[in-house]
């Protein structure tokens, strides 16, 4: 019984000194990854890296081989335009681009090879957006209980779209309806379940189209709100608007996506900026006269865009539109722009009371 007692203390003793060699050999020689670094042969010498220029303003792209061996030609492809030129330098007028980060892509050919980068240039505007104000010209009732994210006119009915999760406001939940809007009279209606938050909407070839928040999918009605199909995308949905044979949707960045409505997939994307730079938090979304207008969430202004340079080419002051000491906070922002014939145009927001008919003026001729 004693030699037992003592034998098995010695044993784990030395167990636990081996296991300690071991985990501290282990540290003393991890392993490495065996991969080399593949170092770029060649180097961009203009323009320095994230260097701003202004729309218009020509940009010198100059590239050099580490090695000193000589670049026969440059392939130099931006949106969707390629161009080959000799030599090593290639001189782009920035007006063939868009506004903030383009994408640009050159590749090199010397003797033995080839090789590809992706200079990084930031484009502004050039001049400040012009700016507007605005006159109402009639009011009509509108759902206190409508958390507006999305508006459109369809012939003289409006459609809206309201967002929220549950009836956390009385009656305020995610639905698709149609208005009548000179009495404010909702027509029929669509509630989406939860956990579908509605937000914007637009019809495109007699169907209607809901973006919903952070679901990532949008469905799709025929006029009578009748439910055809059901898309999803990869961002978040905020706003929405028709342009052409595709829609336009916001996610709350500066980005505008081009989306197929065919198939719900990205066509194109665009940054919307200012002469100050990148402008998000765009919201809500209406197409007028081939230009686009976005709410910016948070704020009583609409902005208009270039849809082909992402340029703000205006913006559209609508203080005092609405009594601020009543309606504050963010759940009172001003979101809803729906553009019915002959130029008339109409504004609401979040659990607003009142729908505007407004003229818009620019500022210089108040």
């Amino acid at each position: 019984m004693v030699l037992t007692r003592l034998v098995t203390p010695l044993i784990l003793v030395l167990v636990a000194a081996i296991g300690e060699s071991c985990s501290t050999g282990l540290k003393e020689n991890p392993k490495r990854s065996s991969s080399p670094r593949i170092r770029k042969q060649i180097e961009i010498v203009s323009p320095k890296s994230n260097q701003r220029f202004t729309f218009g303003e020509n940009v010198l792209f100059e590239l050099s081989h580490r090695k000193e061996i000589q670049i026969d030609s440059l392939l130099v492809e931006f949106k969707d335009q390629s161009i080959t030129v000799p030599g090593n330098i290639y001189t782009l007028n920035s007006n063939a681009l868009r506004v903030g980060t383009p994408r640009i892509k050159i590749t090199s050919y010397f003797e033995g090879g080839k090789e590809t980068v992706y200079p990084k240039i930031r484009l502004y505007p050039e001049n400040a957006p012009e700016e507007y104000s605005y006159r109402i010209i009639g009011e009509f009732p509108h759902d206190e209980n409508a958390f507006t994210q999305g508006l459109f006119f369809m012939g003289d009915t409006l459609v809206e779209s309201t967002g929220d999760h549950s009836s956390s406001r009385s009656e305020s939940i995610s639905t698709i309806r149609n208005i009548n809007y000179a009495s404010g009279q909702i027509l029929n209606q669509v509630v989406l379940e939860d956990p579908y938050f509605g937000e914007g909407c637009a019809l495109w070839n007699d169907r209607i189209y809901q973006l919903t928040w952070t679901s990532k999918t949008a469905f799709v009605y025929d006029k009578e709100l009748r439910q055809q199909q059901t898309f999803t995308y990869a961002s978040q949905g905020w706003g929405l608007a028709a342009y052409g044979d595709t829609l336009l949707l916001s996610d709350g960045t500066e980005k505008i996506y081009f989306i197929n409505p065919q198939d719900f997939s990205e066509i194109d994307v665009i940054q919307v900026y200012d002469h100050e730079g990148k402008v998000d938090k765009l919201n809500e979304l209406e197409v007028i006269n081939g230009r686009l207008y976005a709410n910016v969430w948070g704020e009583d202004k609409i902005l208009i865009i270039d849809v082909n340079t992402g340029q703000v080419t205006g913006q559209i002051d609508f203080e005092g539109i609405i009594d601020r000491t009543e309606y504050r906070g963010l759940d009172f922002a001003m979101n809803g722009i729906a553009y019915h014939s002959n130029n008339r145009i109409f504004v609401t927001g979040k659990l607003w009371p009142t729908l505007f008919e407004v003229s818009i003026f620019p500022k210089s001729k108040t």
